[in-house]
């Protein structure tokens, strides 16, 4: 197993301009002087973007590493039909930032890009119209995805999948709803070690065959501004022999619309954390910031269209 993914396309996502917000669902996309869309509203957040350390002493072996994720789509075919396809890119890291005496190294890093098709709601922005209570659909899509952590020897760890991933909206109130996404895949991983000791022939007995990601959150009192001002979700995920793990995360964003972050909570109890120690249980308490107002995200709020 020799993979080597190591691109790091979300340098040009930091390199775009900030968006103070996100257009109403009415609005069409932002477009360049061309009447083509602009560059920055063709990418879309993923998975949450972050940047939190953990507490030492309050779970895990206390030592405060860092834990840093980038993910983001980018829209090859845009249009109003609802039918496009996106290359996704996500980045997950664990940084031993902290441990000074041994030059901060960087612990493992997780590299998972994706093609997919991706089916609409047909304004391509939530399909709910404004106020309206009751069970919305959102998106469904068909993905290819690699992950690997991009070294090669015995610490080598890749696998490849066809995904399947849904996503619907349970509305309350005109501001209080629940997301549910489901996602199952097809996986492809080698049956048994490589020749230099590399692999993961056992990871789906640690990851399964799917995963179920649940949202509760509040919009701002700003309806339409595109921001849920709180978030609190999980991603639950069962192996085939083990009980495999669970992630969970409260986010709050901060009502003052000058700061780009939001304070982000994680825990993330079980296994498969990053793929170098996917067979280690492991149990986290991180804090930081989310990095969630860069562009318009498809897979976080409702008014815009992995998982």
């Amino acid at each position: 197993m020799r993979a080597r993914f190591c691109a790091i396309p979300w340098l040009l996502l930091l390199a775009l301009p900030v968006r103070a917000a996100v257009p109403p669902p009415s609005e069409p996309s932002p477009t360049a002087a061309s009447g083509r869309p602009s560059l920055a509203s063709l990418f879309s957040e993923d998975r949450d973007n972050y940047f939190i350390t953990r507490v030492p002493g309050v779970t895990g072996d206390g030592n405060a590493d860092v834990k840093f994720q980038l993910s983001t789509n980018f829209d090859v075919f845009p249009n109003q039909s609802p039918v496009t396809v996106y290359i996704g890119y996500t980045q997950k890291s664990l940084w031993r930032m902290w441990d000074f005496s041994k030059s901060s190294p960087l612990q493992d890093t997780n590299y998972n890009p994706s093609l997919a098709i991706a089916f609409r709601a047909a304004d391509s922005r939530g399909g709910r119209p404004h106020g309206v209570p009751g069970i919305h659909f959102y998106w469904a899509r068909l993905l290819a995805e690699h992950e690997s952590n991009g070294v090669a020897g015995p610490t080598s760890r890749s696998w490849n999948r066809i995904s399947a991933a849904s996503r619907f909206g349970v509305y309350f109130t005109d501001r209080l709803y629940f997301i549910l996404q489901p996602k199952v895949w097809w996986p492809f991983v080698d049956s048994s070690l490589d020749s230099d000791g590399g692999g993961n022939p056992t990871l789906i007995q640690y990851t399964g065959y799917g995963e179920l990601r649940v949202e509760c959150s509040l919009d701002s009192a700003e309806n339409g501004s595109g921001y849920a001002q709180f978030v609190l979700g999980a991603v639950l995920r069962k192996g085939t022999k083990f009980l495999g793990s669970g992630e969970f995360w409260l986010r709050w964003r901060t009502p003052f619309r000058a700061l780009s972050t939001s304070l982000y909570l994680q825990y993330f109890g079980g296994y498969d954390e990053t793929l170098l120690s996917f067979d280690h249980f492991s149990n986290s308490l991180r804090i930081g910031v989310a990095l969630g107002d860069f562009f318009p995200s498809e897979s976080k709020t409702p008014m815009t269209s992995t998982p």
